[in-house]
């Protein structure tokens, strides 16, 4: 995993271990010791430092952590794993999985008290899935997609109240399948979306249901 701080990379002896670089040998150093195999590791840059999330293999544990690139400047800061993140108005906001394996917003600033729950989805992992993190015209746009919900598209002003899902009316009166490619142009956001009728098609939203065609 890269980012524009940090080179960041796991590594095996008798142990795993994750390790972060800056390109050099005396940057170059182990900061965490996750006690078991790290999985999925992600990583986005926040305030000048990085935010490092992994899950061990074979179990429900997640790990969101904190880091300068230096072991003393590590340290963790929740129970979470991350599935997307975008940055927004100062923070990371996430797809988060916690050990309980829900799939929920959140957002943090990279502490352990500025780490929150934004909205309870209550979105199953292992059936549904929230990605396509996209900062438009100061919203966070996402899509949630998964069995038994089709495709959804969300917008968010970072707040719980202010998240909301945005009602999508198809040419077929069916739920969408996919939305995808979620793009920023001339002010506008375009996606797109597929159903079984109509297949894939390009669309435009502006974060309200009358908007979004």
């Amino acid at each position: 995993q890269t980012t524009d701080n940090l080179l960041l990379f796991t590594s095996y002896d008798t142990a795993h271990h994750i390790y972060a670089s800056k390109g050099s040998t005396a940057t170059t150093a182990e900061i965490i010791y996750p006690n078991g195999q790290p999985v999925n590791l992600q990583s986005i840059d926040i305030n000048g430092n990085t935010l490092v999330s992994f899950f061990i293999a074979n179990s429900n544990t997640a790990s969101l952590w904190h880091t300068n690139g230096t072991k003393a400047g590590t340290q963790k800061i929740a129970d979470l794993g991350i599935n997307d993140a975008v940055e927004y108005n100062g923070k990371v906001y996430f797809s988060g999985i916690d050990n309980n394996t829900k799939n929920d917003l959140w957002a943090t600033d990279g502490t352990s008290a500025g780490t929150v729950m934004i909205k309870d989805l209550n979105i199953p992992p292992t059936t549904a899935y929230m990605y396509n993190m996209h900062v438009h015209n100061g919203k966070l746009f996402y899509t949630i997609t998964g069995a038994g919900i089709g495709a959804e598209l969300w917008v968010s002003d970072g707040t719980t109240t202010g998240t909301q899902k945005i009602a999508i009316n198809t040419q077929s009166g069916n739920p969408p399948k996919f939305i995808n490619s979620l793009t920023s142009y001339n002010n506008n956001l375009f996606f797109v979306l597929e159903d079984d009728t109509y297949g894939a098609e390009l669309w435009i939203s502006d974060g309200t249901t009358v908007g979004t065609q």
